[in-house]
């Protein structure tokens, strides 16, 4: 997989209204957003902790559905992607 975009949530951001929720609480907010290509129609997002180890993941069918989704969630991220890994 090749990490194609990556951001460090920080108190730049803030959750947005499609925060993801664990077993109806408010999960953590994670320490950092990667999105991988594992092919040309695939692609995650994964929400990661301080060290970069994934702690949920969602799959997208582009690079494109991915950081949407990553922006529904955390609004300010648009600003702050960087490329590749």
């Amino acid at each position: 997989m090749q990490v194609v975009l990556w951001a460090r949530i920080d108190e730049r951001h803030h959750v947005g209204s499609d925060a993801r929720r664990n077993s109806g609480n408010e999960a953590p907010a994670p320490s950092g957003l990667l999105i991988c290509r594992e092919s040309d129609a695939s692609f995650f997002l994964f929400h990661c902790n301080a060290d970069w180890s994934p702690v949920a993941d969602t799959w997208h069918m582009s690079r494109d559905a991915a950081r949407a989704q990553a922006e529904s969630e955390f609004p300010e991220v648009a600003a702050t992607w960087t490329s590749g890994g």
